[in-house]
């Protein structure tokens, strides 16, 4: 009985510790996401937001294929739309950029496989939290 106290005193606090190490600690960095055709529309009212994101992506080797204002009301929440119905990389890229929600919204012969329209929680996103980009986005 006694040597299971001692094994139980010695193991379990091992144990959390090596929990708790890998929950904090990734073993290797996100794998990056294959290129993607992304527009980006500022719809926050902040001038030069749009091209700052559009900067960010393409260090990232992203291909932006449209920077503009996106003339209509502001939006308060950002949001990704895709537009060519790749859910799981649409997806993925919300959950490393944003976080944000994704809207299929597919439309013919668009310019983009997605749409990010830049909203007024846009300091919420991880893109912009660095002055230099996420890795892996």
């Amino acid at each position: 009985m006694n040597l299971l106290r001692i094994l139980m005193m010695l193991v379990l606090p091992i144990a959390v510790a090596s929990a708790l190490w890998s929950w904090t600690h990734d073993a290797a960095p996100a794998t990056p996401l294959p290129p993607l055709q992304i527009e980006v529309l500022n719809s926050c009212g902040v001038d030069g937001l749009a091209e700052l994101a559009a900067q960010r992506l393409r260090a990232l080797g992203h291909d932006v294929t449209r920077v503009a204002d996106a003339g209509m009301a502001e939006f308060e929440h950002t949001v990704i739309l895709d537009r060519r119905g790749r859910d799981r990389l649409s997806r993925e890229l919300a959950r490393r950029a944003g976080p944000c929600p994704v809207l299929l919204e597919q439309i013919e012969d668009p310019v983009a496989d997605l749409t990010l329209i830049l909203g007024a929680d846009w300091q919420q996103m991880a893109l912009f939290s660095d002055p230099e980009p996420v890795s892996g986005l």
